[in-house]
């Protein structure tokens, strides 16, 4: 089964609800996922601009479910609890090859033919990467833009994090591998997963004013991946909501409705250096003191 990871719009999303909620950077795991998340990916990737990331907040989710929704997602947030935002936070990445490829047909291993394409090599650079012990073959296909494709085989099936922390292993490992290879064929793809980043929920903090516990209580990514012989589109969404746990509710105002005693005194007399008992009568402007 397909498996698909990313984890921009997640710590896009993180970010802006810091900014928007003034919390606290330092996030409290709940989980061990968690806490590889804060180590690994959030702390990681502060600072890193991702420009073709859009971003929708709201305190209704059904207006963050509506954002999602004209930008082609059906991931949904369920209707929040007092106290939450809700944020959304889209990636929508085109590329397309230096040179269209050719349409050919792949033999898959287990059986069946399939939609294929076939770049050549002018356009495509092969490279070797061994992580745990494995040696993966790389295919490095370039694009009209500065973004670059990726593509091998894997030793097993990868999913979650793992997928993220593989392909940026292979990345960090790899050697030239020239003259081997005329060009690299591939499937084309068409592939839509709604992710379950469940595992994010109850990871906490606090406002910076107030210290008030503040959670996340839901989250959801959905990835949609397409790849033909010009190109490759690649989108993610990911909407979270975020609660303030305990909300300091203010205190409310002492309300003066009845006649009141009034008094001034002064810390060298022994008694009050005034005192009056005011009705209703005397309730008014007094203009200018």
């Amino acid at each position: 089964m397909s498996k698909a990871s990313e984890i921009y719009t997640i710590t896009a999303a993180i970010e802006k609800a810091e900014e928007m909620m003034k919390l606290r950077k330092d996030w409290q795991p709940k989980n061990e996922i968690q806490k590889r998340f804060l180590k690994n990916f959030l702390h990681a990737c502060r600072g890193d601009k991702v420009p073709e990331i859009e971003l929708e907040v709201s305190s209704e989710a059904e207006k963050i479910n509506s954002f999602l929704e004209r930008k082609g997602f059906s991931i949904r947030l369920q209707p929040f609890p007092p106290n939450t935002l809700g944020f959304a936070s889209i990636l929508d990445i085109m590329v397309e090859w230096l040179y269209p490829g050719e349409k050919v047909k792949i033999d898959a291993k287990k059986g069946g033919m399939y939609d294929g394409v076939r770049i050549k090599k002018e356009v495509v650079s092969f490279f070797e990467s061994t992580v745990h012990g494995y040696r993966h073959v790389i295919a490095c296909i370039r694009t009209k833009s500065d973004n670059i494709v990726f593509i091998t085989v894997p030793k097993e099936p990868l999913e979650g994090l793992d997928l993220i922390e593989m392909a940026d292993m292979l990345s960090k490992n790899m050697d030239v591998l020239p003259g081997i290879y005329e060009g690299v064929r591939f499937p084309m793809v068409d592939l839509e997963i709604t992710n379950d980043i469940g595992w994010l929920k109850d990871m906490s903090t606090t406002t910076k004013v107030a210290n008030i516990p503040t959670e996340i209580t839901q989250a959801v990514q959905q990835i949609k991946i397409k790849i033909n012989e010009k190109g490759a589109r690649f989108k993610s969404a990911t909407t979270i909501g975020i609660t303030l746990m305990c909300v300091a509710v203010p205190k409310p105002d002492l309300i003066i409705r009845e006649p009141f005693l009034v008094w001034v005194e002064r810390h060298d007399l022994e008694k009050p250096l005034m005192a009056a008992f005011v009705t209703e009568e005397n309730w008014k402007n007094p203009g200018t003191l």
